[in-house]
């Protein structure tokens, strides 16, 4: 092999970390791109295979560093990668950081591993051998990583509770990387004096620990997080629904009681009229009509969410709101019950909350559900509000950027649990959210 064809191997080598680079970018987001994913797979072979071979000729030919090539071909590449997935553009910061931050710590401890080789070219390219250790190394951290990357980012990102966060979570992995690449060696003479290089190596090494026991615990956090406010979301359905069976029992009980009673109050109505004495029949049956408790109210087939209606129909009455019902749902829902009882009852109390800023003549919501075709359960809540823009809403319309009203983060986890989408729209002094459930 000549010495030009060695020295663009070499070239080769050291760009195609952009190939484990490129696989640690997409992982995450792969749920979200804004294209088939097969063809993405192929384009995006394409253009590392691009930059790899036109980096190492361009470096070959005209001497220009590495990491300099790299880090114009990452300026051109972020915006392009933020315009690929359907994500808020702090998120794919924090996946885009997260994979420069690995590759990062591999070149890293690959310069500190073969200090004493690669100081004998100190400014060429890495050795044949440094660059397939530093492959390697980027390709273990891709298994080590592979359940945080391709799993646990994407549940953290499906996740509406970090909302407001993820607009500064991005500088932890943006800052790991600048310390990564401020501690590269300038002079690879200095590694190899004293403890340098053995010390520097157990720094890194435990540093990629703790960065792998972060985005462990921080997902441990949230999914505990969510799971605590499902199951208060969950206890508060089957207070409702407790509520309602018990008044279903009072009303039974007192029904049993009236029939057995019947006989009597007729015996005593013919002895009235028999004696013409009206007055006394009018009062009678005024205290009479008075005692029998009022009948159960019935919005809907489903048991769970009449119980829920029946409740939040009474609670507006107390607070002299107007609810106009229209639900047409079967008495079994082909999906999780407990999910769509949360966003129900959700979307119907924060809306009862936002009501209460306005005089009671404008005290009116609207709740309308039903199947949509054969294929389709919908459900919308619409209700007066002052007019305000600036939410934010992900690919799936699950992700409210700023707090617009009190449940629809709960909302939001739950119509994801379903497989639906969730769409806000607050014009013209209404406030309206739809919700669409396939079958």
């Amino acid at each position: 092999m000549t010495a030009e064809a060695l020295l663009y191997l070499r070239y080769a080598l050291e760009y195609a970390m952009i190939v484990p680079g490129a696989i640690a970018c997409f992982m995450p987001i792969s749920d979200w791109l804004r294209f088939d994913r097969h063809r993405g797979v192929i384009f995006g072979i394409g253009v590392v295979l691009t930059a790899v071979l036109l980096g190492a000729g361009l470096s070959a030919r005209w001497g220009i560093p590495t990491n300099r090539f790299l880090f114009l071909f990452l300026l051109l590449f972020l915006p392009f990668y933020c315009c690929m997935a359907v994500l808020p553009v702090w998120k794919l910061l924090f996946a885009f950081f997260t994979a420069v931050m690995l590759m990062g710590w591999a070149t890293l401890a690959t310069n500190y591993i073969f200090a004493s080789v690669e100081l004998l070219e100190p400014e060429s390219p890495f050795q044949v051998a440094s660059s397939f250790f530093c492959l390697g190394l980027a390709a273990m951290e891709l298994v080590i990583f592979w359940r945080i990357l391709r799993f646990k980012l994407a549940e953290l990102f499906a996740s509406p509770y970090l909302s407001e966060l993820w607009r500064w979570l991005f500088l932890l992995p943006m800052m790991a990387t600048v310390y990564f690449v401020v501690c590269l060696p300038r002079d690879l003479s200095n590694v190899l004096v004293g403890r340098i290089r053995p010390l520097s190596l157990l720094t890194w090494t435990g540093l990629l620990g703790l960065i792998f026991a972060f985005y462990e615990v921080f997902w441990v956090i949230v999914v505990r997080m969510e799971r605590e406010l499902r199951l208060e979301q969950e206890n508060h359905v089957l207070r409702i629904e407790e509520q309602r069976y018990r008044q279903f029992q009072e009303t039974m009980h007192e029904s049993r009681k009236q029939r057995h009673d019947f006989r009597q109050h007729l015996r005593l109505i013919s002895e009235l009229v028999a004696a013409e004495r009206f007055d006394e029949l009018r009062t009678y049956l005024s205290d009479y009509v008075r005692s029998v408790g009022d009948e159960p109210i019935w919005f809907c087939l489903n048991p769970a969410v009449n119980a829920l209606a029946a409740y939040y129909h009474h609670a507006a009455i107390e607070d002299s709101v107007s609810i106009a019902w229209s639900l047409d749902l079967p008495v079994e829902l082909p999906f999780s019950e407990i999910d769509f009882c949360i966003v129900f009852g959700n979307l119907i109390e924060n809306a009862l909350n936002a009501v209460r800023e306005f005089s009671a003549d404008r005290r009116e919501i609207k709740v309308v559900a039903g199947r949509i075709g054969s294929g389709m359960i919908g459900l919308s809540v619409t209700n007066p509000a002052k007019s305000r823009s600036g939410f934010e809403l992900d690919s799936a319309a699950l992700d409210s950027g700023r707090e617009s009203g009190i449940g629809l983060i709960s909302v939001a986890s739950s119509v994801n649990r379903l497989g639906g989408t969730m769409t806000i729209e607050n014009e013209a002094g209404t406030f309206a959210v739809f919700v669409l459930i396939n079958l």
